[in-house]
């Protein structure tokens, strides 16, 4: 089927100086449909038709940049590239300032929607009824963000990695580029775009929830913008809940319980969060194949609108609490935590369809809602890395840290982590001692933009760090590489 890419390829290579399009046609009366429009969405966009697509509309509009966010090798010497299209703001109004937008579709390659919406939100928004966002959004969309899963019809990225399980290791080539040009732009919002399962709540949003996640920006994620966008789906009458996960109880206590969005760093949604942008998960309820492809493209499309719409009025606040997210905290960070009951109440109120379809008031139970914090640790003002450690060194680079290499030997006051400690947290830490690392080794800075998800990548016992199950007996381990300087 990977023949399919050698026209995709050419025309990806001919666009690796961007395309940005001239003039729009004068006397053309409706904008270029995707080629899922074309087809009454009786049928997805074909994967190998996505580039030539973008590239016609740059051609035929102005105001978007087409480029390859990276090629990827799919073996057998074929190569795919990834599209990312970026919509620069048109135009600045008073002192609005200019909102970045990063959008994410089709992580999972059996989740197609997201690919549609992307296609469709570029079009509107060089040439159709979005366009007047753009007078203070600045948009990136890559809209099909693992083109190998999409080609095969599999969840997964090549080696049957999950993207949206990738955001700490960064062991694929895609999470890698797009964490590149996240660095080299810093968004102020992400929205990753996904299905799920047949559910009453056809459109179901999941906010930034890992306890590192600055407050005042989850604050402004759950309780400014997701009502905006609430109000929105309501009007088009969309059923809308905040994003509920099941889960298996490993205690036998009970056969599933539920939680709000999970609290792993390792997703897109709490990875951006934690580096300082205001992030979404967009999910939309689906059987995953063409069936309904018409109706969850379009309550997508509401949501992802509502969304940039919301990023509009409360840009001036979303500015703010997206530049101070990225900083590096003054309290002590977790590197454990779990979802508990609350003592209120543990029950959810929901809706599902009975034997008629209509829809009867149910709850979910038992609901775990409360952010249970287990450890936490200080930040340090860094953290020195001997040479054992070039891996971990290699994966912070990747998300754009400031690594630095010693050129000559160097003797700090560090604190060593032990082995499988009884306990973790401050306490647990080794004496302060006096240790010389020799030229080679890296100082990594704690205070620096993304601060929070650095601190969470790197502590050796974050249950969500690069170290985390990484050997099969904790216990049984090398020593960490990391020593921490204290502050």
């Amino acid at each position: 089927m990977l023949g399919r890419w050698t026209a995709a390829v050419a025309v990806a290579m001919a666009v690796g100086a961007p395309s940005t399009g001239g003039a729009q046609e004068s006397g053309r009366d409706r904008p270029l449909q995707t080629p899922a429009e074309r087809l009454g969405f009786q049928a997805f966009t074909p994967p190998e038709d996505v580039f030539p697509y973008l590239t016609a509309l740059a051609e035929s509009s102005g105001g978007l940049e087409v480029d390859t966010l990276v090629v990827l090798n799919a073996g057998a010497d074929a190569r795919v590239p990834i599209p990312v299209v970026r919509i620069p703001v048109a135009s600045a109004i008073g002192e609005s300032p200019a909102i970045r937008v990063l959008v994410l579709g089709s992580q999972h390659g059996t989740e197609r929607a997201g690919l549609e919406v992307g296609l469709l939100l570029i079009r509107d928004l060089v040439d159709g009824e979005l366009g007047h966002l753009r007078r203070t959004l600045d948009v990136r969309v890559i809209p099909m963000t693992n083109p190998l899963g999409v080609d095969r019809r599999t969840r997964g990225a090549a080696g049957g990695v999950d993207l949206n399980r990738d955001h700490v290791a960064l062991a694929a080539a895609e999470t890698r580029a797009i964490w590149a040009e996240v660095d080299e732009w810093r968004p102020h919002l992400v929205l990753d775009l996904h299905e799920l399962g047949p559910t009453e709540y056809t459109v179901q949003v999941g906010v930034p929830t890992h306890p590192n996640v600055d407050p005042d920006l989850a604050t402004f994620a759950r309780f400014y913008m997701l009502p905006q966008v609430a109000n929105q789906l309501a009007r088009a009458d969309i059923w809308f809940h905040e994003y509920v996960a099941v889960w298996e109880d490993e205690d036998d206590e009970v056969e599933a319980y539920y939680t709000p969005a999970p609290l792993e760093a390792a997703n897109a949604r709490n990875a951006f969060a934690l580096a300082g942008a205001a992030s979404f998960l967009v999910e939309t309820a689906s059987s995953r194949d063409v069936l309904g492809l018409a109706q969850r493209t379009e309550q997508m499309y509401v949501a992802t609108r509502a969304f940039l719409e919301a990023a509009v009025l409360l840009a001036v606040e979303l500015e703010r609490v997206s530049g101070q997210a990225s900083a590096l905290a003054a309290d002590p960070l977790s590197i454990e935590a779990r979802y508990a009951a609350d003592a209120s109440g543990t029950e959810l109120p929901w809706v599902k369809l009975n034997e008629r379809g209509l829809r009867v008031r149910t709850r979910l139970r038992p609901w775990r809602a409360v952010v249970e914090v287990a450890a936490r640790l200080e930040p340090p003002e860094g953290w020195m890395i001997d040479a054992t450690g070039a891996e971990l060194v290699d994966v912070l680079a990747a998300h754009g840290f400031r690594v630095e290499r010693l050129n000559a030997s160097a003797t700090r006051t560090v604190q060593a982590y032990p082995v499988c400690p009884e306990a973790t947290g401050d306490s647990a830490l080794a004496r302060p001692e006096k240790r010389t690392f020799p030229a080679g080794s890296w100082w990594i800075p704690a205070d620096q933009l993304g601060a929070r998800l650095l601190f969470t990548i790197v502590e050796p016992w974050s249950v969500d760090g690069w170290f985390a199950d990484r050997v099969d007996d904790e216990c049984a381990r090398d020593p960490y590489p990391v020593y921490r300087v204290p502050a």
